[in-house]
């Protein structure tokens, strides 16, 4: 833990007139955004992440996969996680999507390939887990 103070909360978010409000998966095209592709619950990091995949295979994984701190060995995992076991259910998710690339939040796109290869290959002892 950075802090066994901290509680993993924030406060409350206050929608807005154009505010686009997702729950669960849902394709780009149902919320009117003229993309093909979807966006898909990657858990895990967080108890809200998303990912957009788009029918090209690009995804945008935001905090569901990184690319940076490769020499700290965390496998494309981001340093923390509230539950590594989601987490990679998310990564899988991700790849029956049909993603191909995945743009992270954090480092350099990498191929869907190097995500798949990397599946289950951290443990809880491995990772900061916010629990």
């Amino acid at each position: 833990m950075f802090d066994k103070r901290w509680t993993n909360t924030f406060p409350p978010y206050n929608t807005r007139e154009n505010d686009i409000v997702v729950s669960g998966s849902v394709s780009l095209q149902e919320l009117g955004i003229g993309l093909a592709g979807k966006i898909i619950q990657t858990l895990g990091h967080s108890a809200d992440s998303i990912s957009v995949v788009l029918d090209d295979g690009d995804c945008i994984a935001g905090d569901a996969a990184a690319n940076f701190l490769q020499f700290a060995g965390t496998k494309h995992c981001i340093i923390y996680v509230e539950d590594l076991e989601q987490y990679y259910r998310s990564w899988s998710s991700i790849l029956e999507a049909g993603a191909k690339q995945i743009y992270p939040a954090h480092g350099k796109p990498f191929s869907a390939e190097e995500l798949n290869k990397y599946i289950n290959r951290n443990s809880e002892s491995d990772m900061v887990l916010l629990k």
